[in-house]
């Protein structure tokens, strides 16, 4: 049956092959078997494509998830930021401008990641900026950048 998979394009490097005969064809070999025998690599083709678009949206929710996550912390220090006294006016500014860009629901959360590096890459070029501050909008970056479509 694995051989089937490969012919279909299906490639099984790094995937657990006793997983995918168990839960990805074990449930649609009798359907597979009833399609007649010109249909049946069709019918693999279909329903194994469908269980993995399933696999493929949990993993989905699962990034997003991970994605939100990131993007807390990030808010989390970039309010720290905004608020220390210590730090220069047009800084604080850059990051309440990054807190509100991550906060925009408009945008995917790749996109509104991309904007906040784009805010933060720009201010940190200031010479006028504190060393701690500084190491500070690094780890944001840090945390947004595996943020991804």
């Amino acid at each position: 049956m694995l051989d089937r998979l490969v012919l279909l394009g299906l490639s099984l490097d790094g995937v657990d092959q006793p997983f995918v005969l168990r839960v990805v064809l074990q449930p649609f070999l009798a359907a597979s078997f009833k399609a007649s025998e010109e249909n049946s690599i069709k019918a693999y083709n279909n329903l194994i494509i469908a269980h993995l678009c399933g696999v493929a949206g949990v993993v989905r929710k699962k990034k997003l998830e991970e994605y939100e996550e990131r993007i807390k912390q990030a808010l989390v220090v970039l309010g720290v930021v905004s608020e220390d006294n210590t730090t220069p006016r047009n800084i604080r500014r850059a990051a309440k401008d990054s807190m509100e860009a991550l906060q925009t629901v408009e945008y995917t959360p790749a996109v509104r990641a991309s904007n906040v590096i784009s805010i933060l890459d720009d201010i940190l070029q200031d010479p006028n900026m504190p060393p701690y501050t500084r190491v500070k909008l690094w780890n944001v970056m840090s945390l947004i950048e595996a943020i991804k479509d």
